[in-house]
Order: C-alpha cells, then sequence, then structure tokens
C-alpha cells in the first residue's frame, strides 16, 4: 500500500512537471 502511494505520487509530480 505505501509504495502505491509513492507510485502514484511520482506520477503526479512526473505529470506536473510535463
Amino acid at each position: 500500500m505505501f509504495i502505491f502511494i509513492l507510485i502514484s505520487f511520482i506520477k503526479l509530480t512526473k505529470k506536473s512537471y510535463f
């Protein structure tokens, strides 16, 4: 679960970056 949240956060950050 923790990893899932981490991945979700990274994905959101990546989307924001691009």
